[in-house]
């Protein structure tokens, strides 16, 4: 019943098959790429946004890269999109990563992971990065939360946006929000902050997506209650109920 435009995140390797990416690049798993892209198009979501190999300078999944496997990531990625895009040529490709205090592993300048992990501008419509009020980067003054929008020693938010405009390309936020378990909880000023951050980069800005999660992992959701006052700035400013 969901009638809006989805942002679709693609492992690019099972769980069980961390660091095989000859799977991927060697075309034999092709039909299960090109099977997914039948499926949205079928169903309604030919258009949707494709993170290929979501967050994929993490340390969570199969495909998790770094500076030894740059190469094999970037091949697989290519790979898949020439294999997605031919079955359903209106989707769109997103290099996706995710908000870091540190940079990528075997590189040293804060923001290497850009460009070592980059597929290519002819197969890339936009970056997107998601980005989470928790850990190191949460923010409760304006010097902090611009420190977590260029972290000292990673990649941040405005580091994406300024990468797209560079390669003029699409930049988005698929996933953002407050952290109940690692972060500061319900934050208001997180949530002004962010809005004032996406409008600043409309220009650049395809989408941005709010992730609304109650369960207590993570406790951010904005519809049940469970943080009052970071629910009434988004009613404010992003409009809704």
């Amino acid at each position: 019943g969901f009638s809006g435009r989805l942002a679709y995140g693609l492992p690019l390797l099972p769980i069980d098959r961390k660091g095989q990416w000859g799977d991927v690049t060697s075309g034999s798993k092709d039909d299960v790429f090109r099977g997914i892209a039948r499926q949205l198009k079928d169903n309604g979501f030919g258009d949707s946004a494709v993170r290929v190999g979501l967050e994929a300078n993490g340390t969570w999944y199969a495909h998790s890269a770094d500076a030894d496997t740059a190469d094999e990531y970037k091949a697989a990625f290519r790979r898949v999109v020439s294999v997605m895009r031919a079955e359903a040529p209106k989707l769109t490709f997103w290099f996706d990563l995710s908000v870091s205090s540190q940079p990528l592993a075997g590189t040293s300048g804060r923001a290497d992971v850009l460009t070592a992990l980059f597929p290519g501008e002819d197969v890339v419509d936009g970056i997107s990065m998601d980005h989470y009020d928790f850990y190191s980067l949460v923010a409760r003054t304006d010097a902090q939360f611009d420190a977590a929008m260029r972290p000292p020693n990673g990649v941040g938010l405005a580091d994406a946006a300024d990468f797209a405009r560079a390669h003029k390309i699409g930049f988005s936020v698929p996933e953002w929000g407050i952290h109940s378990v690692q972060g500061a909880g319900d934050n208001p000023f997180f949530m002004r902050k962010m809005f004032a951050f996406f409008t600043a980069n409309r220009e650049v800005l395809v989408f941005e997506n709010y992730f609304n999660e109650p369960d207590v992992y993570i406790g951010s959701a904005l519809k049940e209650g469970q943080n009052p006052q970071s629910a009434a700035v988004y009613r404010e400013l992003w409009g809704g109920r």
